[in-house]
């Protein structure tokens, strides 16, 4: 937004505010609910998730411009990932044994570090995505939050898959053994 648009650091943050209140309302939430209601609450998260940014490149790509129709789908990514992240993060690292704390605090650094670092380098590939003669800062700041927008769809789908079989408790089978062997 700053780059693309021009906008103040400020003004950026201020069209991320209502996103982050989102994140931190229901991250809060989530922690209250998940004991009545389960991994229903991450299925939710995923799919609310998945639609707010699903929403997001749909709006994006019908006319490659950040306006504030934009909002109320940066609200619904903060919702689906205030329920599903930080609920997720939690599992993982109430399972780490204390003498490995260090190390699984050093993975989740460098992990989160990496994604920002993916997160700038998609935004650059996107740039260069664009439609042969598309011009203005603006217009290539849309179409890349459009093509990231719809990347982030895939990965939330894919998340979603995983708690539903997680949900249900269905795993792959290992295929049986014959025995003795051919």
């Amino acid at each position: 937004m700053q780059q693309g648009l021009g906008l103040s650091p400020l003004d950026a943050g201020l069209v991320q505010a209502p996103q982050a209140t989102a994140f931190f309302i229901f991250s809060m939430t989530a922690s209250r609910i998940i004991p009545k209601y389960g991994r229903r609450v991450l299925e939710a998260g995923v799919i609310i998730m998945a639609v707010g940014y699903l929403g997001a490149g749909i709006l994006l790509v019908s006319g490659p411009r950040i306006t504030p129709l934009l909002v109320p789908t940066l609200i619904l990514q903060g919702i689906g990932g205030g329920l599903v992240i930080p609920q997720a993060l939690n599992t993982v690292l109430s399972r780490i044994k204390p003498e490995s704390a260090g190390v699984a605090s050093g993975v989740l650094s460098t992990a989160q570090q990496c994604a920002r670092s993916v997160r700038r380098r998609h935004h650059r590939a996107a740039l260069q995505l664009l439609p042969p003669g598309t011009v203005g800062r603006a217009v290539a700041s849309g179409h890349a939050f459009a093509v990231a927008s719809f990347g982030v769809t895939i990965f939330a789908v894919i998340a979603g898959v995983v708690v539903y079989l997680l949900r249900s408790g269905r795993r792959p089978r290992p295929e049986p053994r014959r025995w003795p062997p051919p």
